[in-house]
């Protein structure tokens, strides 16, 4: 953060970045029937309706930018949205990046999906308490200094305006991800196949993400055994909130590299065909 985003850092080496929000988040829209049916709704944002979301938005950015495939970096949920997408999509994708990939946990009894309303509820605390899980907690603060917290809770203030209506302030997302998770890695299985990815793939993980741990990413880089080229990477003192935190100046250049050794494959591969 202190360095500038992501986005800036992959553009200043020359990559056209596109910045996907799902339905539901960020300065994505509502669906009407949602909005009509307010708290009576049923969740909303699936991970079959995301799927579907970045479909569009990748197929619009084949389509303006006149290319064949893209890079895609996913992180948390995203990895499980976009895996689909790849699964689906060989020729759509030249690489993918997992950071901290979903895996399945063991089977467990939870609340039916059909109790669900279609929002969540947290706050900044919230978020923090969930994401740095893992880590010692006189560790936190360190890896995610006071400056860079603070340009983070502005952009979530700038996102949700309305949030600051409450003390603490409250955000809200879909509780799509919430059903998914019930239905889907809570209950021991993935909504895509691993072996499916035939694209190369790259996973990374913090050594503190009690979220997402390494012992899932792990597996699922063994389960990747059709892509041809993988590669996986554990952040030290990292948890599953490692993009914004002290570990991204590792993470950061790991991925570009990724993504350029990929491209340097493909297009190998382009001439040996």
């Amino acid at each position: 953060m202190g360095k500038g985003s992501w986005a800036d850092t992959l553009v200043e080496d020359g990559f056209d970045v596109w910045l996907v929000d799902v339905r539901g988040y960020g300065r994505s829209g509502v669906p009407d029937d949602v909005a009509k049916a307010g708290e009576n709704s049923a969740p909303f944002a699936t991970t079959q309706q995301a799927v579907a979301d970045i479909a569009s938005a990748i197929d619009f950015i084949r389509t303006h930018r006149h290319v064949d495939s893209v890079n895609l970096i996913a992180w948390s949920w995203g990895t499980v949205i976009t895996g689909s997408y790849a699964a689906a999509h060989v020729d759509a994708v030249q690489s993918l990046t997992l950071l901290g990939p979903v895996w399945p946990r063991s089977p467990s009894s939870t609340q039916p999906s059909s109790q669900l309303g279609p929002w969540a509820y947290w706050t900044f605390e919230d978020s923090l308490n969930k994401l740095q899980n893992g880590a010692p907690q006189n560790e936190r603060a360190n890896l995610f200094p006071a400056q860079d917290r603070d340009v983070w809770e502005k952009a979530l203030l700038a996102s949700q305006p309305a949030a600051a209506k409450s003390s603490p302030a409250k955000f809200r997302s879909p509780t799509g991800v919430v059903a998914d998770a019930r239905e889907y890695w809570g209950a021991g299985k993935l909504p895509y196949n691993p072996e499916d990815i035939r694209v190369p793939t790259f996973i990374v993980v913090g050594q503190w993400d009690a979220v997402t741990p390494p012992s899932g990413a792990d597996a699922l880089y063994l389960a990747l055994k059709n892509s041809p080229l993988r590669s996986s990477l554990h952040i030290p003192r990292a948890t599953h909130f490692v993009a914004v935190e002290t570990g991204r100046d590792i993470l950061i250049p790991a991925v570009q590299n990724f993504i350029a050794e990929a491209s340097t494959a493909a297009r190998l591969e382009g001439v040996r065909r």
